[in-house]
C-alpha cells in the first residue's frame, strides 16, 4: 500500500469514497474544493493507493490555530473504502498525518467522529486516541 499526496487524477475516486461517508458531491464540486485546499500550505491531503493503482482511502488535515489552545492538527476527513476496511489502511493514513504533524512540530491531533461510527472509534482507540468530550455540532446555512 502506498500513501502519497492526493493529485487531481484521484478526484473521481475521492468523490466516490466521500459518498460512502454520506457526503454527496459531484466530481466538479470536489475538484473546485481540491484546488483551494491543495494550495493552502496549512493543509494536507493524502491517498492510499493499492499496487493496482486503486485509490482505497484518503485523509485531509490542517493546522489549527486559536487563542484557546496551542497550535494543533485537525483532521477534517478520513475515509477508507467500505470493501477495504479492517485491512490497516486507516492506520496507515493516520500514521501519515502523525508524521506530517511531527514535521510541523505540532504535538496534538484533534478530530471529530460521528457517534454511529463505532468501528472507526475502535481504530482510533487502538492508535492511542482518547475520546476527550462529547459535543453538539451546530449548523446554520446562510442565504
Amino acid at each position: 500500500m502506498l500513501i502519497r499526496r492526493m493529485n487531481p487524477g484521484d478526484l473521481e475516486d475521492v468523490t466516490r469514497l466521500s459518498g460512502q461517508l454520506g457526503y454527496e458531491a459531484d466530481q466538479d464540486e470536489i475538484a473546485e474544493r481540491f484546488l483551494k485546499c491543495n494550495t493552502d500550505f496549512k493543509q494536507t491531503l493524502f491517498v492510499a493507493e493499492t499496487p493496482d493503482q486503486d485509490i482505497v482511502g484518503w485523509i485531509q488535515a490542517r493546522e489549527d490555530h486559536s487563542l484557546l489552545h496551542d497550535p494543533r492538527v485537525l483532521i477534517l476527513a478520513l475515509v477508507v473504502d467500505s470493501d477495504q476496511r479492517g485491512k490497516g489502511i486507516g492506520t496507515l493514513l493516520m500514521n501519515q498525518i502523525e508524521k506530517w504533524a511531527h514535521e510541523r512540530r505540532l504535538a496534538t491531533i484533534h478530530f471529530t467522529s460521528r457517534t454511529t461510527r463505532t468501528d472507526a472509534h475502535r481504530l482510533y482507540e487502538r492508535l492511542g486516541y482518547q475520546n476527550a468530550k462529547t459535543s453538539y455540532w451546530f449548523v446554520k446555512k446562510l442565504k
